[in-house]
């Protein structure tokens, strides 16, 4: 079966809810959400992001979103339905590249140059927290989209919660609905961590099969390119 690439798979879950009709000249007390009047400009995300350009998918997205406030309702667990066409998919793109960067990305911004090995590494998992809190919040406006649990799959794994990462991804793959080469390497991790080396290998190999690059399939390489 031919695999969508996985910027264009985001852009469609994220889509969905979205797609109520809003006739013309209705009052707003008719629409359960105000309705959405402008496009936030998806396109370049999705291209750097189909490209595994992670620090470029941080840099266009946040430019395309209120990045303070999205970090702090995220956190928060506060996060509300966009009102923008295409931000729900500029979010999941945003999480997806701090996930993928290991945290070196940030919602908000970049972790800063100059910090010591301590602060450095407790703003990365701040970042990522912040990243699954994101997808966490997405994925039940997305009604368990696999896209964005796939994402989140891989989030926990980033974080160490390796049991988190398998029930997430374990129920996936046995649906088939692992979306993501970095997906099944994801998996990969999580299986080796639970010391199931022939799953391990299965899912390394489902990973092979579908990566242009099977980097992303080595245990021992980081996910993030830029």
């Amino acid at each position: 079966m031919r695999r969508l690439p996985l910027a264009a798979l985001i852009a469609a879950a994220a889509l969905a809810p979205a797609a109520r009709a809003q006739e013309c000249g209705m009052p707003l007390r008719y629409y359960e959400d105000a309705p959405r009047v402008a496009d936030i400009d998806a396109p370049p995300v999705r291209e750097a992001l189909e490209a595994g350009q992670y620090d470029e998918v941080a840099s266009l997205a946040r430019a395309r979103l209120d990045a303070a406030q999205l970090e702090r309702r995220a956190a928060a667990f506060e996060l509300r339905a966009g009102r923008k066409f295409s931000e729900e998919e500029v979010r999941v793109a945003l999480a997806a590249a701090v996930v993928r960067t290991k945290g070196e990305q940030g919602i908000a911004a970049p972790l800063p140059k100059k910090l010591s090995a301590k602060r450095a590494q407790a703003a990365r998992t701040r970042n990522l927290e912040n990243a699954r809190a994101l997808l966490q919040s997405e994925l039940a406006r997305a009604s368990g989209d696999p896209v964005i649990a796939t994402l989140l799959g891989e989030a926990h794994l980033a974080l160490g919660d390796h049991e988190l990462a398998a029930a997430v991804l374990e129920d996936l793959a046995a649906a088939d609905l692992i979306v993501s080469p970095e997906g099944w390497a994801a998996l990969a991790r999580a299986r080796a961590a639970a010391g199931q080396a022939d799953g391990a290998a299965a899912a390394r190999r489902r990973c092979e099969d579908a990566a242009r690059d099977v980097a992303v399939c080595d245990e021992d390489v980081a996910v993030a390119r830029s």
